[in-house]
């Protein structure tokens, strides 16, 4: 008998068991934890609980906490994605939020975790033991049971997201409420859209909208003064918003951190470290904070670090005309760019802008731009399941054959081949 709450909710008692049990299957093959709420927050269903090391702490159980809070939000957000939305939970471990879409609206969400990117911090831990009482006689119990959390690489998780993904929706009448979901939303959830986005939704009246575009826009101008200035002025406001309560500033600040490190992790030439470590490193110290003032050291330590390797991972030399004229190709580079476009931009004589480039960088400005381009088209072809028509235009190739021509040349194989060996290689 299918869950009397599915069945209600589905309104068919097939539905109900043939997602429940597709649920059920994706947790006992993964070892993931699936937890179904109402939109208010409250418990429904859940598959494999003892797989969850949240069950084990008083916070976790109470409707009202702030990690509940958290969980409800990150729920809540994923219902405008229409998809599976990957979060950090408070204590830095990771999180799965997918919205159960019924006649066009979300009818609750499921909270796949936590489990953990890469591995456990030790710091993870800690935020667990500082949340809740704990005797000395169960510090060792959790510390054992947190060691057999599953763990998940970067792409494992992607690959998580888009099983569970399937899970769900197949199972329902039709996909096209999440379709409508992901076409409101937007083609691509980039920053910008995210932030626009969260202008239809409760955070509508409250969220520091316009001052996180203009951070963002900050930090990818290399304005890195004017980045650490909009820090503050949107730490500020969070106080305001919050009314000063300390949690519910580093639940926004979450949320707003979280954003710009998922904008600029995928940048080949912003050099975080490894994906994932920074972000726990960041996540812990914000969850530790005991202070406004903790708050704001961490946060603008975050922006001052972003801003700094992107300007110079991108460019060391001392060239303001070659520094902005890199901004620039970033920006634009998947698109057909010419020389004496950025020439204009800058307002100089493209002759010598493309000597001063050529002497700055070491290479000309063609063989720059087609290296963008085809590390571009490396990380599509990895990543995606992209054809190799829609790689080449996605990467700022006017045609498949030119393309194919330019990577070649590049990597000495050719865009199908190199695709191969990839997924050769990672078996």
């Amino acid at each position: 008998m299918a869950d009397n709450t599915l069945r209600q909710v589905l309104k068919s008692e097939e539905a109900a068991k043939r997602l429940e049990d597709s649920i059920n299957a994706f947790s006992r093959l993964t070892g993931v934890s699936v937890t179904y709420y109402s939109e208010s927050g409250s418990i429904l269903k859940e598959w494999f609980p003892d797989r969850k090391i949240c069950a084990k702490f008083q916070i976790y159980s109470k409707p009202k906490s702030k990690c509940r809070s958290l969980l409800n939000f990150a729920g809540s957000f994923s219902a405008g994605l229409g998809e599976p939305y990957i979060f950090f939970c408070r204590a830095g471990l990771s999180n799965m939020a997918f919205p159960l879409m019924v006649n066009g609206a979300a009818a609750g969400y499921f909270i796949a975790g936590p489990f953990v990117m890469k591995k456990l911090k030790s710091g993870s831990i800690l935020s667990f033991l500082k949340m809740n009482a704990i005797d000395d006689s169960e510090m060792q119990d959790i510390i054992d049971f947190a060691g057999t959390m599953p763990v998940f690489s970067t792409d494992g998780i992607s690959d998580l997201s888009i099983l569970f993904y399937n899970c769900v929706v197949p199972i329902l009448r039709s996909s096209a409420d999440y379709q409508n979901a992901k076409k409101n939303f937007g083609d691509q959830v980039t920053l910008g859209g995210m932030i626009r986005q969260s202008k239809k939704d409760r955070l509508s009246s409250t969220f520091p909208t316009e001052l996180t575009e203009d951070l963002i826009n900050a930090i990818i101008s290399g304005k890195t003064v004017q980045a650490d200035k909009i820090s503050s002025q949107i730490l500020e406001r969070l106080y305001v918003i919050c009314l000063g309560d300390l949690e519910e500033i580093k639940t926004m600040l979450l949320w707003i951190t979280a954003t710009i490190i998922k904008n600029f992790s995928g940048e080949e030439r912003f050099n975080f470290g490894e994906f994932g470590e920074m972000d726990m490193d960041i996540i812990n110290k914000i969850n530790e904070a005991a202070s406004t003032d903790e708050l704001s050291e961490t946060f603008r330590s975050l922006i001052k670090r972003i801003s700094v390797d992107l300007v110079s991972s991108v460019y060391p030399g001392a060239s303001p005309l070659v520094a902005r004229s890199l901004r620039y190709i970033k920006s634009n580079y998947t698109h057909k760019i010419k020389l004496s476009d950025i020439a204009s931009e800058l307002h100089v004589n493209p002759s010598y802008f493309s000597a001063l480039f050529s002497q700055e960088m070491g290479r000309s400005f063609t063989d720059y731009i087609l290296e963008l381009r085809v590390n571009k088209a490396k990380d599509l072809l990895k990543n995606t399941n992209m054809d190799i028509v829609n790689v080449a235009a996605s990467s700022g190739f006017e045609n498949q054959s030119y393309f194919t021509k330019i990577f070649r040349k590049n990597t000495g194989l050719t865009p199908r081949h190199y695709r191969q060996n990839y997924l050769s290689d990672d078996k």
